[in-house]
């Protein structure tokens, strides 16, 4: 709703005006995943530690600066993130637009942490930014520009859980699910001679992203069967199977924009 805030009071408390214990003010905070593009030094601490980070954010294919994140870090947090981020120091910014910041120690954003604020500037900085931690749990995408053409959107930069991912495809075109969906339906009945009733490896577009998935699967349609396979490492896998042009369409809905079969 784009609200700073709300203001409320008792439910049986009289309107009298000044100022009034009945009525109470609650800020909107807001949370997203930025990634991290610089620190900045806690100077003489031992052993090392930040004292702030910088964080950017993607319009587009360009990485650009969002603010500066200077609390919410305890002394292990603040140590934990110096020792994450010291092996991925850089000479000089990675943003495509370079801002001035003598202090900043400039990295490759590979990291992404989550941020609270109370809101945006017209230039994209974030208001009272709050480290609430790093994510670990995904890994930086870059949001694409969309091209002139009828290919999905990227959906921004949010990353894709680790686990999820086999081997990226960053120069794979990916069609649209509608596009998909009209391709199903023209080739079922040929391209399930090959498909139905094999064992599926997936290749998924989802995030902005085109990869080979591995590891558990996102909600699976009715259509889509489940067939658990020994792993030759050890333990038990899943694999996706179809027998119908349903079953292709629920590919589709898992954002599966290629399947190969075993």
């Amino acid at each position: 709703m784009g609200l700073e805030g709300i203001v409320s009071k008792r439910a049986d408390a009289p309107y009298r005006s000044g100022v009034q214990t009945s009525w109470l003010k609650v800020k909107c905070i807001k949370s997203d995943t930025f990634p991290i593009v610089a620190f900045v030094e806690k100077l003489g601490a031992h052993p090392r530690r930040i004292a702030s980070l910088y964080i950017g954010r993607w319009e587009g294919d360009r990485l650009l600066y969002a603010g500066k994140a200077q609390s919410g870090y305890s002394l292990t947090t603040a140590r934990h993130v110096r020792e994450r981020l010291d092996p991925l120091i850089i000479g000089k910014s990675p943003l495509s637009e370079p801002i001035v910041k003598p202090k900043a120690t400039w990295i490759r954003p590979e990291v992404l942490a989550e941020v609270q604020f109370s809101g945006v500037t017209d230039r994209g900085i974030l208001r009272e930014a709050v480290f609430k931690g790093l994510r670990e749990d995904l890994v930086t995408i870059p949001a694409k520009s969309p091209a002139p053409s009828k290919r999905r959107e990227a959906v921004g930069q949010h990353g894709v859980p680790r686990e999820n991912i086999l081997q990226l495809l960053p120069d794979a075109v990916s069609p649209s699910k509608e596009e998909l969906v009209r391709y199903w339906e023209r080739v079922a009945d040929q391209a399930l001679i090959h498909l139905r009733r094999r064992p599926l490896k997936l290749v998924r577009h989802a995030f902005g992203a085109t990869f080979y998935h591995k590891g558990k699967l996102p909600e699976i349609p009715a259509a889509v069967h489940q067939l658990r396979v020994q792993k030759r490492e050890g333990g038990e896998g899943v694999r996706v199977w179809v027998d119908d042009l349903a079953g292709l369409l629920g590919l589709v809905e898992m954002d599966a924009v290629e399947v190969h079969p075993w």
